[in-house]
């Protein structure tokens, strides 16, 4: 009998980096890999609460060899574990989230940080304490090294958290990068040193001082306007953070040729040219192993996943509207909405008379709305995202481009409002708009000497118009659907075999059986195929 392999996955304890690398913690589960689930105590609590929206955690232990069976996936939504009241425990060692095969053995780290401080927002605080993890995640490893059968054989780890290279050498164990953003991202941080020498800081809050309004000389990227450089707008803790932020992206790129490989959580099919040319120009195997997004259906096809119980009254009201006629609103876990934002975007949607979803965190809500908006639409604290996006009434989606949302958009075939505030949700929004033609921007606005990423009721609604009137609007659903740069809904993903090796033939021991067939593989198998190829060359003998 083959022997179970047994990952463990570390995660930077953050929304946007916990989502995917839970996910694809889900796809290896359901194909057999045992999977340990590192991140910070802080989330694994988080991750213990969503056995009411069809998981069960079990303590290590507890249950003996009782058969389980109906259970779903975990599936974390950023907004569900930003908004979740947690009872005051402790937590404990080794929980497991059941899967569909099996567990997610979730393991917490302590970050040494005041029971009441904000772990959702970014900050210095968090960014060192991240940094001093490293001690606490060997010793972790080693006692699950030590007492786990069959004993980890894998290291999979956000590229964020540097260290944990480190450590996988330490302990001998093939180490894998996972990166959690775009290619062309990747490209652009892996060139930081570049730019900084011809002038351009992406770590500036005001690109405006760049010695050229567009980049055009990284390998594999379209020309690119400075100001959609992955970069700080109106930034409240200066140059302190940046500097971190810069040795983090040092630290990080320094480690990848140290790697076994690295997974990217993107797809070919809209990254071509930047994968291609990062492929030919780095030495370890670099795999696509995106989108990874939560729920893998046909945008129209209702999920059959558990609703939030919140959620049946939204989903009564988008179920008695019109198709392609509701602009979702979601500005991710981080962006936080101010009394003035909200009201103009309220005000710009009444002059629209713009049907809505607006999601928005418990404390937003009692920012004040304009009088009569509510006949216009609805406002949640809460949804399922990708269950919403696939709903056939929404026909746009005003996001803030994080890369994870702008994949779930993309898979169900939704076309953006693109509004990005912060890093690599410009660069986002750059190709939303302007590659892959799927969207309209919001952009910046000046105040001073700052840049700030708000938007008055007359933008919110010219934009608004652009974005769901019925012949542009529809002109974009249909770019999304057919553009072959943009084909990305989940029944093409499915089809399309996302590894296209570069490496020499002796890493690979090729079998039919694992080869991509058509329909019935699906994106899990195009995940584990990836997996499992890797797995063999990383564990055979040079």
């Amino acid at each position: 009998m083959a022997k179970r392999l047994h990952a463990v996955v570390c995660a930077y304890p953050a929304l946007g980096h916990i989502n995917p690398l839970l996910r694809l913690s889900t796809l290896l589960l359901q194909q057999g890999v045992r999977v340990t689930f590192v991140t910070t105590q802080f989330f694994c609590d988080r991750l213990r609460q969503q056995q009411t929206v069809g998981t069960r955690l079990v303590a290590e232990g507890e249950g003996g060899n009782q058969q389980r069976q109906g259970q779903e996936t975990i599936v974390v939504t950023e907004d569900e574990l930003a908004t979740r009241q947690l009872p005051n425990n402790e937590g404990g060692r080794g929980e497991e989230v059941e899967g569909l095969e099996g567990f997610i053995c979730l393991e917490g780290l302590p970050d040494g940080l005041p029971a009441e401080f904000d772990r959702i927002s970014p900050s210095t605080e968090l960014v060192r304490a991240v940094d001093q993890l490293h001690p606490a995640f060997e010793k972790l490893l080693c006692r699950v090294l030590q007492s786990t059968s069959p004993a980890p054989s894998l290291l999979i780890a956000d590229a964020f958290l540097p260290w944990t290279q480190d450590v996988a050498r330490a302990l001998r164990m093939p180490g894998v990068i996972f990166w959690p953003q775009s290619v062309a991202v990747f490209t652009i941080f892996g060139h930081t040193d570049h730019l900084l020498k011809k002038g351009f800081n992406p770590f500036s809050d005001n690109l405006d001082t760049a010695p050229a309004p567009v980049i055009d000389f990284l390998p594999g990227l379209p020309s690119l306007p400075t100001s959609h450089l992955p970069h700080h707008v109106k930034s409240v803790e200066g140059q302190d953070r940046r500097f971190l932020l810069y040795e983090n992206l040092t630290k990080q790129f320094q480690q990848f040729s140290e790697a076994s490989c690295i997974f990217i959580n993107s797809l070919e099919s809209l990254e071509s040219l930047p994968i291609k040319v990062l492929q030919s120009k780095i030495e370890i195997p670099v795999w696509l192993v995106g989108p990874l997004v939560s729920l893998p259906y046909t945008k129209g096809q209702p999920s059959e996943s558990v609703p939030a119980e919140d959620f049946e009254d939204v989903l009564e009201w988008l179920n008695r509207k019109a198709a392609a006629s509701v602009l979702y609103i979601c500005l991710g876990s981080v962006v936080s909405w101010t009394k003035r934002q909200v009201e103009e975007v309220g005000l710009g949607l009444l002059e629209k008379q713009q049907a809505f979803l607006w999601v928005v965190r418990p404390w937003e809500m009692k920012q004040v709305l304009p009088h009569g908006l509510l006949k216009l639409g609805k406002v949640a604290k809460f949804v399922p995202q990708v269950q919403v996006l696939g709903h056939p009434a929404i026909g746009g989606f005003l996001s803030h481009c994080g890369w994870n949302s702008t994949l779930e958009s993309l898979s169900m075939g939704v076309p953006i409002l693109a509004w990005p505030h912060f890093l690599d949700q410009f660069t986002n929004c750059w190709y939303v708009v302007n590659v892959w033609k799927v969207g309209v921007e919001l952009g910046l606005v000046r105040r001073g000497d700052v840049q700030e990423a708000f938007a008055d009721r007359d933008q919110f609604a010219r934009a608004a118009a652009l974005l769901m009137d019925a012949e542009n609007g529809q002109l974009l659903r249909s770019w999304v659907w057919s553009n072959p740069g943009a084909r990305v809904h989940i029944q093409q993903i499915r089809h399309e075999q996302l590894v296209k090796s570069r490496l020499p033939v002796k890493y690979f021991s090729w079998s039919s059986s694992w080869k991509m067939q058509t329909a019935g593989l699906g994106l899990l198998s195009n995940v584990y195929f990836v997996w499992k190829e890797m797995i063999v060359w990383a564990l055979t003998p040079s």
